[in-house]
């Protein structure tokens, strides 16, 4: 008996360890991420912070711009499975979590903080 009960929890075990896998997320094309883009949340290590609220992001074919510091001005990038790579000194990346109609997450380090930020496309950016 106490052979099945550790055989069936065992196989318990691993089918829940199976289970909890993350799923892979849904790869989003760069001209989704195109766009003039507002920060409306912001979470700095998990905690909710208005220091990035009202920044911008700017995403056009050849370049990324934003005021979130450190500023830089335009800066070309590559985009490939959801990482926006800036060309910078810095190396600085955003990952793009997901995008839901005119709504973009995305996660990023700022000084050896982990940032992720909600951000609502502008309508400017539709009128172009």
């Amino acid at each position: 008996m106490k052979t099945f009960f550790y055989l069936f929890s065992f196989s318990a075990i691993v089918f829940l360890l199976n289970a909890c896998k993350a799923e892979p997320k849904e790869v989003v094309i760069v001209e989704r991420i195109q766009g003039n883009w507002k920060v409306v949340d912001a979470f700095r290590n998990k905690r909710q912070t208005k220091l990035l609220n009202n920044a911008i992001v700017e995403i056009t074919d050849t370049s990324f711009m934003t005021n979130i510091p450190p500023e830089q001005g335009p800066q070309k990038y590559t985009y490939n499975l959801n990482k926006i790579m800036l060309l910078d000194d810095n190396k600085t990346s955003y990952r793009v979590n997901s995008i839901r109609g005119d709504t973009m997450t995305l996660s990023t380090q700022i000084q050896n903080f982990n940032f992720d930020l909600v951000l609502a496309k502008n309508d400017e950016s539709d009128k172009k």
